[in-house]
């Protein structure tokens, strides 16, 4: 008979050899016992694999069939039953039954979680309220996933606390399974509601974990993490289109990932259109290449160099990493060896990685610098290089660079293609890739953003014309290859491809001129003097939006004396100023010339930050207008009907405008419940984006709002210390300013009347009236709806009569000078110019959404102008998605803010004034605007502030209504 050691033995042998206790086998009874208790420990601590692109949480301790293990497996047909089954399947009738059906199949997920089986999800969806939940044999962490009754929508789509926010179409609470969003930090610390019931936390799975519970696809989850505002995943909507492609990648013409792998790619990739790129990259979306993914994961360069982050642009994500690709070094996949190449040849060396922190001995030495450590002049010179510590670690790379750079690499420094040690000149064709300098060796405790900024600048002041070459070999491109294998004559032949007529950069007549400012004003940083980041005194163009989180700003100042540089090094840049943001980082101290007297007038109640709206939006664009306004979009002429002086009295009465549309407005909204975040101006500039509303209460439409803390039209004028008391209110300002895209129909039906009956067509659950006081019982509009009333509005209310008389037109001189100059536009702000539509002439920042400080607040550049009224306003009112009554009560409003305005106007100064004026001269002394019948057929740019929500529209070709209207299409 055996002994009690050689059953415990043959128990264990057999244990770990199947996964279940089976008759002992002679090759078993031979292996030493040493070996087997190995064997078991083993299994039960699965060793960790530290290279990159293994999941150290891969290994199943049980076998249980993770459906997320990286080589796609299935589970174990072995598994003991015993083992196996949970609860429900094992010992329920109802569950043993539906195991004989279908065997029980939870999974292992991620570390020690698990998601329940089929059987469970099944058997709770049958039976709602029943709380039933899967419970396998000794494992408590047991997600729930949806089962066969589950509706493949959420109904509420949105938690109790982001119902009313800026971010209401992004939420991802999941009602059906009962988990809390992510938008809010109360949400995430589990105080997430729905109707006032509380959700449990969400999961925190991992990004190669695929999506069971309803969740965004990988690029619009990190435009919800970076607080950018979008239309919402449309997988958020319908799970059931989770295997394709969500209508916002479509749209964006980007790659869909889900579980770090792809869903699908775009037919053809988006090719760069220009050289003059913007210091951000990530205007659509990006994707994190992260060290567990189970197809792209980090590369080599960001691994080595342990970088925070190695992200690709979800719109070329077959190629190089954002970094990689500024840097102009070889790609290369960590995990699996896959070479990226480079896709855009202009963002070689442009952008928010280049700035790097000079090693000590070629700062004192005067020696050219790069990015390596070592670097190339203290190998050349047998020196000790920095350690790879603080910001050095942070900035440079790691070692030195295996294969040896190529030409790309100097070129994006600035430097020429041979190395360090070779000037870039403008004299070679392939000097126009990078900087036309040098000018990223900076010391330590600088303003890296800065320096990045004069990079991008520089570049759009010395670009070539037309697109760059690209890496899509499907679309004709040329680009190809390991950026350390790319020559300087494949790069020359590259631009020439491009730009047949290719001369070298210093051939341009304005070429020395703009290299001696720009080395001139990082001398100007050196000796301490304030400059500005963006050269007012040179065109532009261009525009931005929000990349990495990496660049970090030190604020911290240096200065050196001026010692003798070769030309080439002429601007290494030391100093600290301000920088340029589009969202969260410190904002740009701008030097804006603003007279003496004016901090004398300067109420501090008028000086405030302020928010920036998120930018325009609209998916919604693909087809012709159906509004037939009198001017055709790309015509300068102005309708006919426009016999009026900008500030002349209109003969509507407002009064009579608001007698039909006042009906039922007691019983159709409820002011009293709307949130209060609902009404912050300065919380959520989204949906107000420039002031609170302050209209009489029995406007009952709206709340009571404090008073505006913001400057607005006429709010300021020259020799009286406080505000003046117009009556501008922005009347829209609950109305959200990105247009909902359009949905098909769904299993809602439309809430309008037409022809006296309702509509019922079918509708989509979230394509309901956008205006706030709706709260959570918004009315739904079906598309055709939709259109028919905005045409109504346009053809009985608000014509382009009113639409023009919404402007109050800035004088010659005044529309001259906001149109040219940013700074003219910055000093303007304590008199309103605090949301900006349009590009001042001399900045291409201001083509894009950019927030600017200055000495009296913050100016938000909102880009290009919007269709009709150049601002806002008539995307509200006639793209948005309302119902009848909210469009019909808003046309009323706004025309008549405009009559208020124009009025009070002209009883405050006795005569028409332009808004401009007002920060140099009082009311007597400022110009006339211009009159619109006199200017209509002059040359030169058009200025305007909307009197309706008091933004500025500057630099625009015509006084005619501003095109891209005819695009609107809310489809039938």
């Amino acid at each position: 008979m055996a002994s009690i050691a050689d059953r415990i033995k043959d128990r264990i042998l057999r244990k770990t050899n199947t996964g279940r206790i089976t008759r002992s086998r002679p090759v078993q009874k031979q292996q030493p016992l040493a070996q087997i208790l190995q064997n078991a420990r083993n299994r039960q601590n699965p060793k960790k694999k530290g290279t990159v692109g293994d999941d150290e949480d891969d290994e199943d301790e049980d076998r249980s069939g993770d459906d997320n293990h990286k080589d796609g497996s299935q589970p174990s047909s072995k598994k003991p039953i015993a083992l196996r089954r949970c609860e429900f399947c094992y010992r329920d009738p109802i569950g043993r039954q539906m195991c004989k059906q279908r065997y029980c199949d939870y999974t292992k997920g991620w570390k020690g979680n698990f998601i329940e089986c089929s059987n469970c999800a099944d058997h709770r969806s049958q039976n709602p309220g029943s709380k039933h939940r899967c419970k396998p044999p000794l494992i408590n962490n047991v997600w729930r996933k949806y089962g066969v009754a589950d509706p493949v929508d959420y109904r509420p789509p949105t938690c109790d606390q982001c119902l009313n926010s800026k971010m209401a179409n992004q939420c991802n609470v999941d009602s059906t399974l009962g988990y809390g969003c992510t938008i809010s930090k109360a949400c995430r610390d589990g105080k997430c509601t729905v109707n006032g019931q509380e959700m449990e936390a969400r999961p925190n799975t991992r990004v190669d974990a695929a999506r069971w519970i309803r969740a965004e696809c990988h690029a619009c989850q990190n435009k919800t993490k970076k607080g950018t505002v979008t239309a919402g995943c449309s997988w958020l909507r319908d799970r059931s289109t989770r295997d394709q492609a969500c209508s916002y990648c479509q749209t964006n013409n980007l790659t869909c990932l889900s579980g770090g792998r792809v869903v699908a790619n775009p037919q053809r990739l988006t090719l760069p259109r220009t050289w003059a790129v913007k210091l951000q990259v990530f205007d659509k979306g990006f994707v994190e290449c992260r060290r567990i993914n189970p197809e792209r994961r980090y590369c080599k360069r960001c691994w080595e160099d342990d970088h925070d982050h190695c992200r690709a642009d979800a719109g070329s994500y077959s190629y190089s990493c954002n970094r990689c690709t500024q840097l102009g070094v070889d790609c290369i996949d960590a995990g699996d060896d896959t070479s990226y190449p480079l896709f855009d040849l202009a963002r070689v060396g442009i952008g928010g990685f280049m700035p790097f922190v000079e090693c000590n001995c070629c700062r004192e030495a005067g020696r050219n610098c790069d990015l390596q450590r070592p670097c190339d002049s203290c190998i050349k010179h047998g020196d000790e290089c920095d350690d790879w510590v603080g910001d050095t670690a942070k900035y440079c790379i790691k070692g030195r660079l295996d294969p040896p750079p190529g030409p790309l690499y100097y070129l994006a420094l600035g430097y020429g293609s041979g190395g360090v040690d070779d000037p870039k000149d403008g004299s070679a064709i392939e000097h126009w890739v990078g900087p036309a300098t040098s000018i990223y060796g900076i010391p330590e405790n600088q303003n890296r953003n800065f320096i990045a900024t004069m990079g991008v600048q520089l570049r759009s002041m010395l670009s070539p014309p037309g697109a760059p070459p690209h890496g899509d070999a499907t679309q004709g491109g040329l680009v190809s290859g390991r950026a350390s294998g790319i020559t300087r004559e494949q790069i020359a032949a590259w631009i020439k491809e491009r730009w047949p007529q290719a001369v070298p950069m210093n051939q341009l007549g304005h070429y020395r001129e703009r290299v001696e400012a720009v080395r001139q004003k990082m001398q100007d940083i050196r000796d301490g003097k304030i400059v500005s980041a963006l050269f007012s005194d040179f065109p532009g163009h261009g525009g931005g939006d929000k990349d990495d989180d990496d660049d970090t700003n030190n604020p911290g100042v240096q200065t050196r004396p001026n010692d003798d540089a070769d030309p080439n090094r002429g601007v290494d840049a030391h100093g600290n100023s301000g920088h340029v943001t589009t969202s969260s980082p410190a904002a740009l101290i701008f030097d804006t010339s603003a007279p003496d007297w004016l901090s004398e007038y300067i109420n501090s109640d008028m000086i405030d930050d302020g928010v920036a709206s998120p930018p325009f939006e609209c998916p919604t664009l693909p087809g012709q207008s159906q509004f037939g306004f009198d001017a055709a979009a790309p015509s300068s002429q102005v309708p006919a009907n426009l016999q009026f002086s900008p500030f002349e009295v209109s003969h509507l009465d407002p009064d009579l405008v608001l007698i039909d549309i006042d009906q039922d407005l007691d019983t159709l909204m409820q002011i009293d419940s709307l949130p209060l975040e609902a009404s912050s101006a300065l919380e959520d500039a989204e949906y107000i984006d420039h002031n609170p509303l302050s209209i009489d209460q029995e406007e009952a439409m709206f709340i009571q709002r404090p008073q505006p803390t913001l400057p607005t039209p006429y709010s300021f004028v020259l020799g009286c210390p406080k505000p003046q008391d117009s009556p501008f209110c922005n009347v829209l300002g609950l109305v959200p300013e990105v247009v909902t895209p359009i949905a098909p129909g769904g299993d809602e039906t439309c809430s309008e009347i037409r022809d006296n009956v309702h509509c019922n067509n079918p509708v989509a659950l979230d394509s309901t009236c956008q205006c706030l006081l709706h709260e959570d019982n918004a009315a739904h509009v079906c598309n055709a709806c939709c259109k028919s009333s905005a045409k109504q509005l346009n053809d009985n209310l608000v014509t382009n009569r009113e639409l023009h008389a919404f402007r109050a037109y800035l004088c010659a001189d005044c529309t001259a000078q906001v149109s040219n100059s940013i700074g003219q536009v910055l000093r303007r702000r304590i008199v309103g110019a605090v949301n900006i539509w349009g590009d001042c002439s001399d900045s291409y920042y201001t083509q894009t959404e950019l927030e600017l400080e200055t000495p009296l607040g913050r100016v938000n550049f909102k880009g290009a102008a919007l269709p009709v009224t150049g601002c806002a306003c008539a995307t509200k009112l006639l793209a948005q998605r309302l119902c009848w009554k909210h469009r019909s009560r808003f046309g009323g409003l706004i025309v008549a803010q405009a009559v208020k305005m124009r009025e009070w106007c002209l009883q405050r100064f006795g005569r028409n004034v332009c808004p401009g004026c007002l920060v140099d001269k009082p009311p007597h002394e400022a110009n006339s605007p211009k009159n619109t019948i006199q200017t209509m057929f002059e040359q030169g740019p058009k200025a305007w502030v909307c009197l309706a929500c008091g933004d500025w529209v500057v630099n625009q070709k015509q006084m005619g209504l501003v095109p891209g209207w005819e695009q609107w299409h809310m489809g039938t």
